[in-house]
């Protein structure tokens, strides 16, 4: 053999191996359930945006605000307050989602709840697609799909590609599928995110070249494999299919009608998550809970991880927010139309509108344990007035107690003295009666425990007012 033959030959195996080599970044994600992140119980305090939200604007809506409008004083300001909370919440969360979208993660807070509607990515070929309400693990993305996978999730929509095609293409490189097998769109849509992708994603001529070798060294149970691999890439490449076509072979229907649950996971960086299907494989909801008690405030990547059910299909989830789901700020705020503008009449007071920016969550829990107090004090004392009487009291007891049961005695205190903070001003006796009988339902809260109801709240009021306890005289002695 001549040496340049030699080295022909000897380049030309390079080719081969460096393709071979190259190729290796295809395949599925090899993340299990074993190797998702530790389970941990629902956390007490964690309450979700999209629920108060939408809790928010049913119960603080233009047909009630008409049928029973605000009359007195502390009427109009709850009005006043539950508005400009859900305004804040709904900007909060078009903040929080812009911020993941342009970044790929958000910053969290500790002591804050958070929820998204994402949009998500089946990357298990073949498995039976979830169903609305399924549950998922977070756990971490494994495999050299690691390597291309979150560049494609992060990149697809602001390089004009849609969900759909980024799916198909996604299939089609989790099935093995290289460079030269895609089909010109495909080609293209992958050359926007790695413009070196022809080299990167291989090149199947070249690899056919050494195939009869490295088939004899493939065992038969990994050959069946290769060859179920080989069917599917032919389906994702196979043009005169439609998308639904595809997706019923790479992400079959289940014959499940009941979702299963997977509950909470605790995150590396310490904040814990639960993931459910929104609907089926393409959108996901996912809630996260940091604690207070965090060394160090975390950061949500959804790039990094991959989400686990029971059974069935992985999903991979993107950080652009699903704006088509009822969920997203897109939507909330088409609906700000329903929730009429606060009334005119007292503004609520600086010291408020501070803790409703720093603690938007737990302002509209505050905001509304205001109504349901205002509802109970209604039917117990049908047509009293509500200044310095037992109505007042009543009112003021149970929408503390209501507070600390759901916030926290501490957080529910300052949110009460920022309540009372313009009073202290102008009528400090009535302030501190106030505040006095405010204390005395925060320590019925936490007397009474976590699973005290409203009833055993109304009940302990009454008991309060009837001994004395409670406070309609602004001059009596032990407000101050």
């Amino acid at each position: 053999m001549t040496i340049r033959r030699r080295n022909y030959l000897l380049t030309y195996f390079v080719v081969i191996l460096f393709s071979i080599i190259s190729c290796i970044r295809t395949g599925p994600v090899t993340t299990e359930l074993k190797d998702s992140y530790p389970t941990r119980e629902t956390p007490r305090k964690f309450r979700s945006p999209f629920e108060l939200m939408e809790e928010l604007s049913s119960t603080f809506t233009s047909s009630k605000f008409r049928t029973d409008p605000p009359r007195t004083y502390e009427d109009k300001k709850m009005w006043a307050y539950a508005t400009k909370t859900l305004q804040n919440l709904r900007l909060r969360q078009k903040k929080l989602e812009q911020s993941l979208q342009k970044n790929g993660k958000v910053k969290l807070a500790p002591g804050q709840s958070y929820s998204f509607t994402l949009r998500s990515f089946c990357v298990h070929v073949g498995k039976e697609r979830p169903i609305a309400g399924d549950g998922f693990r977070f756990g971490p993305m494994k495999g050299t799909t690691a390597k291309w996978l979150p560049d494609i999730i992060r990149q697809y929509q602001s390089q004009g590609i849609s969900q759909e095609r980024a799916q198909r293409l996604i299939w089609s490189l989790l099935s093995g599928n290289r460079f030269d097998e895609l089909e010109p769109k495909q080609k293209n849509d992958l050359l926007k995110i790695f413009p070196n992708a022809a080299i990167q994603f291989g090149n199947r001529y070249l690899e056919e070249e050494g195939r009869s070798f490295l088939e004899s060294l493939i065992p038969s149970q990994a050959q069946e494999i290769s060859n179920e691999l080989m069917r599917l890439r032919e389906v994702s490449r196979d043009t005169r299919r439609t998308y639904n076509e595809i997706a019923e072979i790479m992400a079959p229907f289940t014959s499940r009608t009941e979702p299963i649950t997977m509950g909470w996971v605790k995150i590396p960086e310490g904040y814990l998550a639960r993931v459910s299907s929104n609907e089926s494989y393409s959108s996901t909801i996912v809630d996260l809970y940091v604690p207070n008690n965090i060394s160090r405030a975390p950061t949500f990547d959804p790039l990094k991880l991959v989400a686990i059910p029971g059974t069935g299909q992985r999903l991979a989830i993107s950080p652009n927010a699903d704006n088509d789901s009822s969920n997203s700020s897109s939507s909330s705020s088409s609906r700000e139309s329903e929730v009429p503008k606060s009334p005119k009449g007292p503004n609520i007071t600086d010291e408020e509108l501070d803790l409703i920016k720093n603690h938007p969550v737990d302002a509209a829990i505050v905001a509304l344990n205001a109504y349901r107090a205002r509802r109970e004090t209604s039917k117990i004392f049908p047509n009293m007035k509500t200044v310095n009487t037992p109505a007042d009291v009543f009112r003021h007891f149970l929408w503390s107690a209501l507070n600390a049961k759901k916030i926290g005695s501490e957080r529910a205190l300052e949110f009460l003295r920022a309540h009372e903070s313009e009073q202290f001003k102008t009528k400090p006796r009535e302030a501190a009666m106030d505040m006095w009988n405010n204390k005395q339902g925060v320590l019925a809260a936490e007397r009474l425990g976590k699973d005290a109801s409203i009833d055993n709240f109304t009940q302990e009021a009454l008991k309060k007012i009837e001994d004395g306890t409670l406070i309609t005289n602004p001059n009596d002695t032990r407000a101050k």
